[in-house]
């Protein structure tokens, strides 16, 4: 009987951690759902781009070649083209946290030092009355083991050592000057604390008036019009709605970036293509949520050409191709000197392919194409890839190194190239060659 019942309730706590980890996927995914994005343009309605884009000889998208979509079924059928610009409650929520901090600054500022204020001095008032309490009761245990310490017999004597802490009874002096000292603190405290306050802010206001403190923020605040600019300040904070643009670009991050610095690409599908020519790293947020889809036909999606890169969590893709040669690769390593330090590649965790012609059939050439042609490749990693429909005249990993007029291959200037854990099929050619 008791194996039954430990049967039955094995089941039903199997069954009720199965329910809550149901329940909590269900939770997990409530977000994934489709919506229709906002445009951000409220002037005009016909377009999403912010009207400072658009002004009259200040169209900066058609002096680049490219247009403002009219719609977001527009923005999809050119969305290389084209910029379409929406709602993002994250960058609204940022917008509207920086307000506050503006709001904050401009306070301190522009704000006298409180320090007469009721509510301050009621808390000060309740505080020291709990000071004074406490010292007359140091007070009083001072005289009980004052007048102890001066009995005599061996009980008193006793007690009278260890308030006095020898044998020579208590020295009054000193504790009186302690006593008093302690007194003198708590009824004058509050005054030498404002006096500070009032000396910093002295100091603060010379830096900022004096020896142009202020320009070392840069604020920029709203323009307050007939109202104040707190006034204004908050009817911003109230009325501001952050946008970004859908025809975002990893390029323009790669570009901008210092050298050794980090980016961390959102989700989506980036429809372009990359040189890396700095040391950086690419972290995408997913091998199957952060996607570069290649634009061109015959250049390489991805280009490596510097030392200390890492590329990770990231699909590469691209299916517009039409030839079969080329440098119609996925990602090309190559051109990177090597010869005094490893180059310290590292491709990771990322999905390679599909790479094929518009009509799904051949289309491109090698997935990933280390070069070692042009100069010495020491210390590449390809770890933890998939590489997969490379349907073109291709492999998906070629290591290629130089070939002199005999026909003999230098291999010695490709080395030090780790390939691991790599899961690689429906390849035209071979796996690695």
């Amino acid at each position: 009987m008791r194996k039954k019942l430990f049967a039955i309730l094995l089941a039903f706590a199997m069954f009720v951690s199965m329910a809550q980890g149901s329940y909590a996927q269900q939770v997990t995914d409530i977000y994934n759902f489709p919506i229709s994005p906002i445009p951000c343009n409220k002037v005009d309605t016909s377009l999403s781009c912010p009207v400072n884009f658009l002004s009259d000889g200040q169209d900066i998208y058609k002096n680049l070649g490219e247009r403002c979509a009219t719609s977001y079924a527009d923005f999809l059928s050119d969305p290389i083209g084209s910029h379409y610009w929406i709602e993002d409650p994250a960058i609204t929520s940022q917008g509207k946290a920086d307000e506050r901090a503006r709001q904050f600054l401009y306070w301190v500022l522009n704000t006298n030092a409180i320090d007469e204020a009721p509510v301050l001095r009621t808390i000060w008032n309740f505080s020291s009355i709990i000071s004074l309490v406490g010292v007359v009761l140091v007070a009083t245990i001072f005289g009980i083991g004052y007048i102890i310490s001066r009995r005599s017999g061996n009980v008193y004597n006793g007690i009278g050592n260890f308030f006095a802490g020898g044998s020579s009874g208590i020295s009054v002096g000193p504790t009186i000057i302690k006593i008093g000292t302690m007194l003198l603190y708590v009824a004058f405290s509050s005054a030498i604390v404002f006096i500070f306050i009032q000396f910093s802010e002295i100091l603060m206001r010379f830096f900022f008036d004096n020896l142009g403190g202020k320009d070392l923020f840069k604020i920029y605040f709203v323009d307050p019009g007939n109202t104040s600019l707190l006034g204004a300040t908050e009817q911003s904070y109230r009325t501001f709605i952050g946008c970004r643009d859908l025809n975002i670009r990893i390029q323009e991050g790669i570009d901008a970036l210092a050298s050794g610095g980090t980016i961390n690409v959102a989700a989506g599908i980036y429809n372009e293509n990359n040189t890396i020519t700095k040391p950086l790293s690419l972290i995408g947020a997913g091998n199957t949520s952060s996607i570069i889809n290649g634009l061109a036909d015959l250049n390489p999606v991805v280009t490596i050409k510097s030392k200390n890169v890492t590329l990770k969590n990231f699909t590469i893709k691209n299916e517009k191709r039409t030839g079969l040669n080329g440098d119609s690769f996925l990602l090309y390593i190559y051109d990177i000197d090597s010869s005094s330090s490893f180059a310290n590649v590292v491709i990771q965790h990322n999905t390679f392919g599909p790479q094929s012609a518009p009509s799904g059939l051949e289309g491109g050439r090698h997935a990933i194409y280390v070069d070692g042609v042009t100069r010495q490749l020491l210390g590449v990693t390809l770890a933890d890839n998939e590489i997969k429909d490379i349907r073109g005249n291709g492999n998906g990993i070629m290591l290629w190194a130089r070939k002199e007029p005999s026909g003999i291959y230098i291999n010695s200037l490709l080395s030090g190239i780790t390939i691991n854990n790599n899961n690689i099929h429906h390849i035209r050619r071979s796996g690695i060659e």
